[in-house]
């Protein structure tokens, strides 16, 4: 990281200061509390005064400097002999010397000037001597001569507030020299509450410690913080000495805040809470019923940090109990009591464990569910909280814990109706979560007469279905789905996992309109914070990928919000963050943004990475990813994204492997190497064809005619008119213009998709309509094809395909010299091209010779420079 942190953020400050010292308006002060800022900014203002050639003056006063007169401004004229007033007028000749560049006077910390200097500086700005700029932290007591400074309006006010979240993460991202994972921004930003000297130390201290790391390129903080002696020594000069009293308010707002001010001044006193307000330790909220709050969160934290153990347990039981006294037992009151319960000197009945961790869970708040359920286990065997246990563990992304408690239970020979369902749910975790299509058949098949015997068949056919989903057997998965959602008594969580099911294999088929209605069929399509959280989750993925398939791309930002709404008091954390941020990836990705989509979708990735166990999540982010990569241009990223996924690829998984394969083509056609890039996509289009996947098999076809495969058509005709959603007729289309060199149609065709919100595919069919006009000798037609395409790329930032490339190459190109000439340009020998198209090297060197013709240059040399000139 950089030594000197940058001024990112404070634009809109510099130029206002900067309009005050230059225009001679006296100047400006600089207000806010400690590490906002303000001094940094002063500085960079008088280095910028500096390099335009004025003389500065940097003063910074002190508590020790109050009683010493002039003590902080005799450093002006370095001379401190005389009378008060010979001195003040030394000042004054020494800013105002005759012939020599105007002066500027700064002053850091301008509160602590004694009496005296805090006089001559209201002379300086009242005869205009020089321009001051001073800084002054919130709410420190001032000299009246400084104050009325601004009060009068001679100087300038500019409060210097902290950093907002965007500004906070721009920051970071420019000392982090990388993109700064979304969740870990909102948590630096959330704890620091921007201020520049909190976050600074408390990044340092994070990366030292291990716990900021760097996965997929973007930095990811995983971890509770530790609090470095630096940093809490930072904090405690904050908060300045406090009373035992006010010691008390503190610490019960930091381990039950916020909490109504009634409540706080009955188990406090209500003068300890007044002095802790008007120390600026605690923030009163207004209205009929104010509550209070630490004014900073970094207070708890350190006092929770450094506080003894036993204080912090007797002030946890206090507030429990004031809590419980009160009688209220909404969510939210019922979890914090029994989180109190939990840490305090008291005992908290396994019973409130248990009806709070299922608050907790609706709320959002897993970890903590999780610690409440895993108390519960461990003193009360009688208490059923298995369920519950099982599904925090797996939306906290710890699925092979998910796991052992599966086993543990089916080893303990529990009732066999419960045996039936934790055996298939132990079953959907493999299939989903972990990707390990094998374990989870063996564990289905011990099972299956134990479901028929307890009548639980429904919730067999339910898992089964989703085991055929993954291995690409969408008939027989539909076919399951819909016997199990037919049973009357169906478990919940066994209903979302069928409707999952039914989705991706309804939407394989080309059914998108089918998988809509199964994804409805269950009723309110937001996801339930419960325990079904993470199922909802996996439904949302696979309805969009559905949409995806069909064309439908307006109905997926529609998606997003239903199934992963934005909820800032319960954001979501982990794998389901992942796929919620993967899912505005694609939407950015198909709206042709693609330089946005290549940074969510490595936040995706990064996010799953920190929860290793997610592996299906984990695979889809990374081809998404690769995708991106692809159609970007970036074939180095993108085959580093493949190898990922490749290196953890589980056996007979085939869940999204068209979107895998077609990500696998793009990478192909990044690397210049378009018959491989069609040949990818063909392949894919063929398995997809053999398994029933039409909409995937249209998926591939499509891309592969982007890719400029004119032999696509016939394969499209038979299937286009069984799926559902306008990307099939699209490419239909596409593919028998292509075929027929026809130009117009091919701007129908990008017309069409433009329509349905595929911008790239957009794109791309204008640029073949721009060759294919060129090659006619149609000029007007090919300057108008290429309109069509620059307006469509206009907002597509980093797209780069092979069409659009072939569009900037010279005319008089074939297609396989582009090729050729393309990976020439890439760095790759004549042995090397040969041997990556499967031609030899005499045919290399023909192709080479021609293109060099066309392009009217005398060396490879000169044509990689005219095809990277293009390719820019």
């Amino acid at each position: 990281m950089d030594s000197a942190w940058p001024l990112t953020g404070r634009g809109a400050e510099m130029r206002r200061i900067a309009r005050t010292v230059r225009g001679g308006n006296g100047g400006a002060v600089l207000v806010g509390e400690v590490g906002a800022g303000k001094t940094r900014l002063a500085a960079e203002a008088l280095d910028r005064a500096e390099r335009d050639g004025l003389r500065t003056c940097r003063l910074v006063a002190s508590p020790a400097s109050r009683a010493v007169p002039l003590g902080v401004l005799d450093q002006i004229a370095g001379d401190a002999g005389g009378d008060p007033t010979q001195r003040m007028h030394r000042i004054f000749d020494w800013l105002a010397r005759p012939g020599a560049p105007p002066a500027v006077v700064g002053i850091d910390d301008a509160h602590d000037l004694d009496e005296a200097s805090a006089f001559v500086v209201q002379q300086i700005v009242a005869r205009r001597v020089a321009p001051v700029l001073i800084t002054v932290r919130t709410g420190a007591r001032t000299p009246n001569s400084i104050t009325s400074l601004w009060a009068d309006d001679r100087l300038r006010r500019i409060d210097v507030t902290p950093l907002s979240f965007e500004q906070t993460r721009a920051l970071l991202e420019v000392v982090l020299h990388a993109p700064l994972e979304a969740g870990s921004a909102r948590r630096l930003h959330t704890l620091t509450r921007g201020n520049v000297l909190y976050l600074r130390q408390l990044l340092d201290d994070e990366v030292a410690c291990g716990r900021m790391v760097k996965y997929a390129g973007v930095w990811v903080w995983s971890g509770a913080p530790t609090f470095t002696p630096r940093l809490y020594d930072l904090i405690a000069a904050k908060m300045g000495r406090v009373p035992d009293d006010v010691a008390d308010v503190v610490d019960l707002l930091a381990v039950g805040g916020p909490l109504p001010v009634s409540a706080l001044a009955r188990i406090a006193t209500p003068e300890a809470v007044e002095s802790a307000e008007e120390s600026g330790l605690v923030a009163v909220d207004g209205g009929a019923h104010p509550a209070a709050r630490l004014a900073h969160p970094l207070f708890g934290e350190v006092r929770r940090a450094h506080c003894g153990t036993l204080r912090m347990r007797r002030m946890s039981g206090v507030v429990a109990r004031e809590l419980a006294a009160k009688g209220r037992r909404d969510a939210r009151t019922v979890v914090r009591r029994a989180e109190l319960m939990l840490a305090s000197d008291g005992e908290a009945s396994p019973g409130l464990l248990a009806v709070a961790a299922r608050c907790a869970m609706h709320l959002g708040d897993f970890e903590l569910a999780d610690r409440m359920l895993a108390e519960v286990e461990a003193r009360d065997a009688e208490v059923d909280v298995l369920l519950p246990r099982i599904a925090c563990l797996v939306a906290l992304g710890r699925a092979e814990e998910a796991v052992a408690v599966c086993e543990r239970f089916e080893r303990s020979g529990g009732a066999g109706d419960r045996q039936a369902v934790v055996r298939t749910i132990h079953a959907s975790i493999l299939v989903w979560i972990l990707a390990r299509p094998d374990r989870a058949r063996r564990v289905l098949d011990d099972a299956r007469a134990l479901c028929r015997r307890t009548g639980r068949i429904a919730e067999h056919h339910a898992v089964s279905a989703a085991l055929l989903a993954v291995l690409g057997h969408p008939r027989e998965a539909a076919a399951e789905a819909a016997t199990a959602m037919a049973a009357p008594r169906l478990a919940r969580i066994h209903a979302q996992i069928a409707a999952s099911a039914q989705v991706s294999a309804l939407g394989s088929l080309g059914l998108g309109d089918g998988a809509v209605r199964a994804a409805r069929s269950l009723g309110d399509a937001r996801p339930r914070t419960g325990e079904a959280a993470g199922l909802r989750c996996s439904l949302g993925v696979n309805l969009a990928i559905a949409l995806r398939l069909a064309g439908e791309l307006g109905a997926v930002p529609e998606i997003a919000g239903e199934f992963f709404p934005h909820d800032a008091a319960r954001p979501l954390r982990g794998w389901r963050f992942a796929a919620e941020t993967a899912l505005r990836g694609v939407i950015r990705l198909d709206a042709g943004a693609v330089a946005d989509a290549v940074r969510l979708l490595r936040e995706a990735v990064a996010q799953t990475a920190v929860s290793a166990e997610c592996t299906t999540m984990h695979r889809y982010c990374s081809m998404l990813l690769a995708e991106a990569l692809g159609r970007s241009g970036a074939a180095g990223d993108g085959r580093v994204a493949l190898q990922r996924i490749d290196a953890a690829r589980p056996a007979g998984f085939v869940w999204a492997d068209s979107q895998l394969s077609v990500a696998r083509a793009w990478v192909f056609a990044a690397e210049g190497a378009a018959t491989e890039a069609v040949a990818a996509a063909r392949a894919a289009a063929a398995r997809a064809a053999d398994r029933g996947q039409i909409a995937d098999q249209v998926f591939c076809l499509q891309a592969a005619v982007q890719f400029g495969d004119a032999t696509a058509a016939a394969d499209l005709a038979p299937v286009a008119g069984r799926v559902h959603g306008p990307r099939a007729a699209a490419a239909l289309s596409h593919a028998t213009a292509l075929a027929g060199s026809d130009g117009d149609a091919l701007l129908s065709a990008s017309a069409a998709y433009e329509a349905y919100g595929d911008v790239i595919a957009a794109a791309d069919a204008a640029a073949q309509a721009a060759v294919v006009f060129r090659a006619q000798g149609r000029r007007g037609s090919a300057l108008t094809a290429r309109a069509v395409a620059d307006r469509v790329t206009a907002d597509c930032p980093g797209a780069d395909t092979p069409a659009l490339r072939a569009m900037a190459a010279p005319s008089g190109l074939t297609p396989r010299q582009r090729e050729i000439a393309g990976l020439v340009a890439r760095g790759l020998s004549n042995r090397e091209v040969a041997d990556r198209l499967h031609l030899s090297v005499r045919t290399v060197e023909g192709h080479l010779y021609r293109a060099c013709l066309a392009a009217d240059v005398d060396s490879r040399d000169g044509l990689a420079a005219v095809l990277g000139g293009a390719a820019e």
